[in-house]
């Protein structure tokens, strides 16, 4: 019940030899699901949620590698109301770290963003807003910055669909500054979805459930 980080000596990893620096990041109670993978400020960082718990958390490394248990020192709470936490992903937004997830008490799309470059202290983040709350929305989150501004993939579970929202701003440090919108339709789909920028286009792979389908969609 604890996260954990491996990293490889070699650039590759391609063999069981490579990965020696396998350490324990949190042992507080059960903890460790949900996990997205980024380098902040330098250094590794990591979402996850804390479901002992049910909250959101962030580690970061204080070196470039995290090589080392000792080096994971920055474990902050990021949202502890109500059960949260779930299928994060975190980015760099603005120069700064931000984590999409899904408030499962709610059953709410939210975002949270730390106000400096590395998000070290739970008072740096304090610009937490709900992007969406229309129905069961914001499970399977994945997010990117998308022409300089932050976008997330997620999947509406009362419609059946992968949905995307937009912040008009560069940071999205505003519920104000989401547009959600779906462009697919048809089949239950938009789990697992993983968004990326593809030729100045946001673009979304997913599953879809009602065909047994991977999907892509690309927006224009």
């Amino acid at each position: 019940d604890d996260l954990k980080y491996a990293r490889a000596t070699t650039s590759t990893g391609s063999s069981a030899s490579d990965w020696t620096q396998i350490v324990t990041v949190d042992s507080t109670g059960p903890t460790g699901r949900h996990t997205s993978l980024a380098v902040v400020d330098g250094c590794p960082a990591i979402s996850y949620q804390d479901y002992g718990n049910s909250n959101l958390k962030y580690a970061r490394a204080t070196t470039s590698t995290g090589a080392n248990a000792s080096d994971w020192t920055q474990l902050v709470t990021v949202d502890s109301t109500g059960n949260v936490g779930h299928y994060t992903s975190l980015v760099v937004v603005d120069g700064c770290p931000a984590i999409s997830y899904y408030d499962d008490s709610n059953d709410d799309l939210k975002y949270a963003r730390a106000t400096t470059s590395t998000g070290s202290s739970a008072s740096d983040w304090t610009q937490i807003v709900i992007v969406e709350s229309t129905g069961d929305v914001g499970q399977y989150t994945s997010m990117a910055v998308i022409n300089g501004c932050p976008m997330i993939s997620y999947r509406d579970y009362t419609s059946s669909k992968v949905r995307f929202a937009a912040a008009s701003t560069v940071t999205g440090s505003d519920s104000a500054d989401w547009d959600c919108e779906s462009p697919s339709s048809g089949a239950a789909s938009g789990e697992y979805s993983s968004l990326a920028e593809v030729n100045g286009h946001a673009a979304a792979s997913y599953y879809r459930n009602g065909t047994g389908d991977l999907r892509y969609a690309i927006l224009f």
